[in-house]
């Protein structure tokens, strides 16, 4: 195999990016190579609303259980959608929004900046749509709701090297499912049911009841 072209994007940190690609309203453009004839192969493929993107995955070693980030326990490689895997090939569903020449616009992506495409495939709502599926272990992981307070939202609005949206992705990112006790978060307890999240630089505060959990403040440890 080899690469039909290549995907950009702002995102070039895995924490960047939300676990769920429908939750990513950026745009991100995916260039062809020139020379393939690849202009003939996206023919009237500006008719379908969604593509479904074949794609390398940047890293040479496999695992066969990996950590999810919605578990506490370690999963079989199989039944999770895990980069570290015997081929890494990865698949995602995306938007399409536009199409010129070798360029193609999409929305709704889970990639990263740079990431090699394999092959594009059409969406097809009668044959890729599953009537009464299940989804293993995944239908039993808790959701944790997310209030974030108003001095938390004024704080980080005035970060000056910081996105604030990112910022906001990034929590629910880490903590909309298991939110502690898991290795790979960057999670501190600092006192009974409050914590800290790190964020590059940003350290982020909030408490944990039951399955509320409540943002409170945000700081920069540079200053």
């Amino acid at each position: 195999m080899k690469p039909i072209g290549t995907f950009y994007c702002e995102e070039s940190k895995a924490y960047d990016v939300p676990r769920q690609a429908i939750l990513n309203t950026r745009t991100a453009n995916i260039q062809l190579h020139p020379g393939q004839n690849y202009h003939q192969a996206l023919e009237d493929i500006e008719g379908f609303s969604h593509i479904w993107l074949l794609y390398l995955f940047d890293n040479s070693t496999w695992k066969p259980k990996v950590q999810t980030p919605r578990d506490l326990s370690k999963k079989g490689v199989f039944a999770t959608r895990s980069p570290y895997r015997p081929n890494p090939i990865g698949m995602s569903l995306v938007k399409l929004i536009e199409v010129n020449q070798l360029s193609i616009t999409i929305q709704n992506f889970d990639l990263l900046d740079g990431t090699q495409i394999l092959d594009i495939k059409p969406y097809i709502s009668d044959y890729d749509v599953v009537n009464n599926s299940t989804s293993g272990w995944l239908d039993d992981v808790i959701e944790y709701n997310i209030e974030f307070k108003d001095l938390f939202l004024k704080k980080v609005k005035q970060l000056k090297n910081y996105d604030a949206d990112k910022v906001i992705a990034f929590i629910k990112n880490q903590l909309t499912f298991a939110p502690v006790g898991h290795p790979n978060k960057r999670v501190k307890l600092i006192a009974d049911n409050s914590y800290e999240l790190a964020y590059q630089y940003l350290r982020i505060s909030f408490t944990l009841n039951n399955t509320q959990i409540i943002i409170s403040d945000v700081m920069d440890s540079l200053f």
